[in-house]
């Protein structure tokens, strides 16, 4: 499993927010149907006119144990205009293992996070730290089987 590290220090976001369950794995279906509902209202294609070279984003942050729910936000990173309905996030500097995920979305991309989770932690010297997962979207059709986007999960040493 290829990976790069790299720690971010500017992560501050702006976007739109909702909170998902991961009982019975619930967000798997309810994360695409979200970015969906952004699609059809036009909402997302604004924010990528205000979009800089990161591009779109989606992050996962404040897993709540409790509720078994987090927060996902779909955006871009913070830019001086403020759209209409977002929510500014932002986080401490974070060290990340970054991983890429090749083919159509969603199966691919989710693909990639159940590797990451069930396999590059046993087999590394890292481990989960706190701190925001980030999903970064190339350019393109995400529909292609060579589509590519990139899965950021944070990390500290074990």
């Amino acid at each position: 499993m290829e990976y790069e590290i790299k720690t971010f220090d500017d992560l501050c976001f702006q976007g739109y927010v909702k909170t998902f369950s991961t009982k019975d794995n619930q967000q798997f279906t309810d994360i695409p149907e979200f970015w969906a509902s952004l699609h059809e209202s036009g909402k997302f294609a604004e924010l990528l006119e205000k979009s800089d070279a990161m591009g779109p984003v989606g992050i996962s942050y404040g897993y709540n144990p409790e509720t078994e729910t987090f927060n996902y936000l779909i955006g871009i990173r913070n830019t001086t205009d403020t759209i209409e309905g977002t929510e500014v996030v932002e986080f401490d500097p974070t060290r990340f293992a970054i991983f890429k995920s090749v083919g159509p979305l969603p199966d691919a991309f989710q693909r990639t996070i159940s590797t990451v989770h069930q396999h590059f932690f046993k087999q590394t010297d890292f481990e989960r730290a706190s701190g925001p997962e980030i999903e970064m979207y190339g350019e393109g059709n995400p529909d292609d089987e060579s589509y590519e986007a990139w899965y950021f999960v944070p990390i500290k040493a074990k």
